[in-house]
């Protein structure tokens, strides 16, 4: 007889997961990958981290034109109410995570979360925020932009990881 924990792991796909942050502003790429179904033994988080310059231009590019579609998810800012005052809040943008491989939700894979933060300077503060899109929120143009985007990044990962495991590793 099957315990639980065995039938969960006959259901797992050997595939990694896999997640990217990227900056717009410093164009700083990382990537992350990890296998975590090992039991004891798991492939911990391994982070490929990019400078511009090192970025494969085609995926300098398919990134660019993602966040480009993701700045715009951004909702309009709202004025902050003061005692005789009202002050806009100026924007900037942190990094972009894009859930690239997880089986876990794998419905909703790609998706992303674009950071931003809302500064109102004359008051010091500063307010973090995100907008999360699941692969059913991306409109057809998007959802091209992050399938190129994805293929691109879980070759990647997974020449990485080839490269760890090189003399273990078993195709079929």
């Amino acid at each position: 007889m099957t315990s639980m924990k065995e039938a969960k792991n006959l259901q797992i796909k050997h595939q990694l997961i896999v997640h990217l942050d990227y900056h717009p502003t410093h164009k700083e790429l990382q990537i992350r990958y990890s296998y975590p179904f090992s039991g004891e033994h798991e492939l911990r988080e391994q982070l490929i981290r990019y400078e511009e310059s090192e970025t494969p231009i085609d995926l300098r590019i398919w990134l660019d034109r993602f966040s480009h579609f993701m700045v715009h998810r951004i909702p309009q800012l709202r004025a902050v109410r003061l005692p005789h005052a009202e002050v806009h809040p100026d924007i900037s943008y942190g990094y972009l995570t894009f859930v690239v491989q997880d089986q876990n939700r794998a419905a909703k894979v790609p998706s992303a979360r674009p950071y931003y933060y809302e500064e109102v300077k004359p008051l010091g503060s500063r307010v973090e925020k995100a907008v999360y899109i699941e692969r059913p929120d991306l409109s057809p143009e998007e959802l091209s932009v992050a399938m190129h985007l994805r293929a691109a990044v879980r070759k990647i990962a997974w020449q990485a990881y080839s490269e760890l495991v090189r003399e273990y590793l078993i195709l079929q």
